[in-house]
């Protein structure tokens, strides 16, 4: 079925009709093991390609014979894609190509819908954005020329967009004074340290959420009423999560930025006796934020991974481990007591501040936890369970 739609839009092609391009043997090519490729212009026949291979990605990417064919083959993909209906960016860079060379035709083609649908997304909120800042302006435009209208001795008005007596404060502003509030802390406590040696776990769209789960605790930590200073351990400087992390926040290694980012591992920054290493798989529960202890929370999104990879390393380097005790203090439901990054930070963050973990759980998705059904129908089954057991004591008594 994919061959006779692709044969379908191949066919509908003005140049393919062409007599003089030797459609029986282009088709018997496309059968064939060998990749066929198309050079000529089809601009000139009325039908432009969606999809342009440029001389700037063929001399960035390499010129050997098998990269060229293999890029090609990637535009002619997306150009039959495009024919059929198919959701195809307007265009793509250089790490777009980047990734669509590592994938086969399936994901390849899932990767351009993804493209495509955060392409429309962002031109939409552009549109959107710009549409609210004139409908904005307008808005100041006439409630000015009404109060004109209402005033015309000229006296000052003070309120929203007139006059006002207090200062601008700018984006840069509070940027700064949040860090600020970050550098006071990296004085006088320990800090958070995500453990980032867990990259070859990972697919590269694990990585891409790990970096932005990283990119928004960050935002969630500096804003916090008592922040705490952060460190990344086992960075190595061309992993795929330092491109990312770099993407989500350009400025994370400049000087003045206020996180410390190592390739060291966390046992050569922090003495053995203070870390504690925090995995859901641990049997020893935290009971509360302890100021002198480092806590390492691993840097891994395991939607795919099934194995306590934290855990695991923490005992072979001789480690104290703790969980969150969930359980005791939510009804949880059936699913992973794996959280994601943000969530761990806010927790911690929390529990710092207000020494109580029913406080501390309520960042916790309402999703983990149990509906009121199912809270309902535990509560019976455990009412059930102490009767039972207390017929048995009564049993046993009598017995004696």
């Amino acid at each position: 079925m994919k061959i006779q739609r692709r044969l379908l839009s191949l066919f509908t092609s003005k140049n393919v009709l062409n007599l003089s391009n030797k459609l029986n043997k282009k088709c018997m090519g496309i059968f064939s093991n060998q990749a066929v490729f198309y050079t000529t212009d089809n601009t000139a026949s009325g039908s432009p390609r969606h999809i342009v291979l440029t001389e700037e990605v063929l001399n960035a990417l390499g010129r050997d014979e098998a990269t060229i064919k293999a890029l090609k083959v990637i535009e002619f993909d997306c150009n039959v894609l495009y024919e059929e209906g198919e959701q195809i960016p307007t265009k793509l860079n250089l790490e777009n190509w980047k990734e669509l060379l590592e994938q086969g035709y399936m994901k390849r083609k899932k990767y351009l819908r993804y493209l495509a649908v955060k392409e429309f997304k962002h031109e939409s909120g552009k549109e959107k954005k710009k549409r609210l800042g004139e409908k904005k302006r307008a808005k100041n435009i006439e409630n000015r020329e009404k109060f004109v209208a209402q005033n015309p001795s000229g006296i000052a008005n003070y309120g929203f967009s007139f006059n006002t007596i207090f200062l601008k404060i700018l984006d840069s502003t509070m940027h700064k004074w949040y860090h600020s509030k970050v550098v006071q802390e990296m004085m006088f406590s320990n800090p958070i340290v995500f453990d980032m040696s867990y990259d070859q776990y990972m697919q590269k769209s694990e990585i891409m959420n790990l970096a932005e789960q990283m990119a928004e605790m960050w935002t969630l930590n500096r804003s916090h009423v008592w922040p705490s200073p952060v460190t990344f351990c086992n960075v190595s400087p061309d992993s795929e999560f330092s491109k990312f992390l770099l993407k989500t926040n350009p400025r994370i290694n400049d000087l003045d930025y206020p996180v410390e980012i190592s390739s060291k591992h966390y046992l050569d920054l922090y003495p053995k006796n203070q870390v504690v290493y925090l995995t859901p798989d641990s049997r020893q529960e935290l009971q509360y934020f302890n100021h002198d202890d480092v806590y390492i929370v691993g840097g891994i999104v395991d939607k795919t991974i099934q194995e306590p990879l934290s855990y695991a390393k923490a005992k072979k380097e001789g480690l104290r481990t703790a969980r969150f005790p969930l359980e005791k203090y939510l009804p949880w439901g059936s699913g992973s007591k794996a959280l994601a990054l943000n969530h761990i930070m806010s927790i911690l963050l929390e529990l710092k501040y207000h020494k109580d973990w029913t406080k501390a759980f309520e960042i916790i998705p309402r999703r983990k936890l149990k509906n009121q059904e199912e809270i309902e129908d535990y509560m019976r089954r455990e009412e059930a369970r102490n009767r039972m057991l207390k017929k048995q004591k009564n049993k046993s008594y009598f017995r004696k």
